[in-house]
């Protein structure tokens, strides 16, 4: 599993990185206490596509990492 960090790139592309990315990768799209950000619709629009599974991972009081993890394909 890898982890690539693009909270603090407002260039990159979400779905590209999603992409190139392996299954059970993980892209951190966004830190901080609410997930708000570029990248917010195009996580949860692939998530709805079922092609990650979205979650938080809880830093401090009120900071939150907002984490995508891409799912295997279904064959």
């Amino acid at each position: 599993m890898t982890q690539q960090d693009i909270s603090r790139d407002s260039k990159a592309a979400f779905n590209q990185v999603l992409a190139d990315c392996q299954p059970g990768d993980e892209i951190i799209y966004h830190v901080g206490a609410t997930v708000i950000g570029p990248h917010k619709r195009a996580a949860m629009n692939a998530s709805d596509a079922g092609l990650c599974d979205l979650y938080q991972r809880k830093l401090a009081k009120f900071l939150y990492q907002y984490v995508a993890r891409k799912r295997k394909p279904i064959k």
